[in-house]
């Protein structure tokens, strides 16, 4: 059975999915330091939050905190600009990404806070395909499965590469036993020419579910 892929967290339009690495302290530093010098903006605070969940490694994780602190970042940025709809999607990433990595946090109120984010975030901006990417994988981990095709669904539409929503669709599909409609979502997303790894995993789920690529 296959698992779904990463959340993506946003800035400026860019996506990338969430990994564990070395902690990059100077990038934190530097950042801490703009803060200071400029505590009323609201994109520094993004920065920062983005850089402590980029950062991170597999110990340094919960040794520093770099969950809370990523999440306290993102509130703090939503705090300035209540209408900054990458930083509510970046604390729902923060929020899902405790809940992957601490098994304490794995709780349907978790998941739930998460996906008032990303909502509040469509609601801002309803072109954000981000935000419905990583709205819709949380609701298969609800097992919402309706409510994840509808989201995966509209991400395509706004974003026909974004490589996420695809694997988020045909997850559902697969789940609620449409394997053939999800091995064609797999089939759109090699024929966008995404990244090797992609591609080849994309092959992989639909010979898994009885296709041929």
């Amino acid at each position: 059975m296959f698992l779904l892929i990463p959340m993506s967290i946003g800035s400026a339009g860019i996506a990338f999915n969430i990994s564990a690495s070395k902690p990059d302290q100077d990038a934190i530093n530097k950042l801490t330091e703009e803060i200071a010098t400029n505590p009323d903006d609201p994109v520094l605070y993004n920065k920062r939050g983005i850089t402590y969940l980029k950062s991170r490694g597999t110990m340094g994780f919960f040794q520093s905190n770099y969950d809370v602190l990523a999440m306290s970042d993102f509130t703090k940025a939503i705090e300035l600009n209540p209408d900054y709809a990458v930083a509510y999607i970046n604390r729902g990433v923060a929020i899902m990404s405790r809940v992957d990595y601490n098994a304490g946090g794995k709780t349907p109120e978790a998941e739930k806070k998460a996906i008032e984010d990303y909502s509040q975030a469509i609601k801002i901006d309803p072109t954000h395909a981000i935000a419905y990417t990583n709205r819709s994988i949380t609701y298969n981990i609800q097992k919402l499965y309706d409510l994840s095709l509808v989201d995966s669904t509209k991400a395509i539409e706004l974003d026909p590469k974004d490589v996420n929503s695809y694997f988020s669709k045909a997850y559902a599909l697969k789940r609620k036993h449409q394997n053939k409609e999800a091995i064609e979502v797999l089939r759109v997303l090699r024929s966008t020419s995404p990244s090797p790894l992609y591609y080849a995993k994309a092959g992989d789920w639909i010979r898994e579910l009885g296709g041929t690529p």
